[in-house]
């Protein structure tokens, strides 16, 4: 509450973080979400037809558990499963995440699984950074399922890249704090 009131506004990457501050300040509050820079991604997936796609989670290691209701599916059908995270988890081929390499890593995949938030207060980044790789994101096994067809990796890819470039480019955060 001290450091609230020495705010003018406040700015979060969610709705559900946006509807927390304001319950519990009287300061305006605005989403601003989460945005990239997109010539971090230097290049983007290009996609060949695989018997069986290679699936690639990265993120926290504290947060691998969020694929528990996918690893089932997952082990039965043995899709490789690529884990990009700062120390090995109790699944898939381990890469340690490091900034230099995460991307390159990440294209190694087919498919990058990020299920959901279910409380909201996470933002999509981790999707966009996929997105901008050119790779589509499964957040469930039916995703899973639909993107082991190539032609729907491609749809799914394409669809997203354009969203990025339109929506998640950074310089659309500074127009927005502009207009705060």
């Amino acid at each position: 509450k001290k450091m609230l009131s020495k705010m003018d506004v406040i700015v979060t990457s969610t709705e559900t973080l946006a509807k927390d501050m304001r319950n519990i300040s009287d300061k305006p509050v605005y989403v601003i979400p989460d945005r990239h820079e997109l010539n971090f991604y230097k290049r983007q997936k290009v996609h060949q037809p695989v018997e069986k796609p290679v699936l690639v989670w990265f993120g926290y290691a504290a947060n691998f558990v969020r694929l528990s209701h996918l690893l089932p599916y997952i082990n039965e059908n043995n899709y490789e499963l690529l884990t990009i995270c700062e120390e090995p988890v109790s699944g898939g081929k381990f890469i340690k995440w490091e900034l230099e390499s995460v991307n390159n890593n990440i294209l190694q995949g087919d498919i990058v699984l990020n299920p959901p938030d279910l409380y909201g207060y996470k933002s999509n980044n981790k999707s966009v950074s996929a997105w901008a790789l050119g790779l589509p994101v499964a957040e469930t096994v039916e995703d899973i399922k639909r993107f082991t067809s190539y032609e729907e990796r491609i749809k799914e890819a394409d669809k997203r890249y354009q969203e990025v470039k339109e929506s998640y480019s950074i310089s659309r955060s500074a127009e927005d704090l502009i207009n705060i």
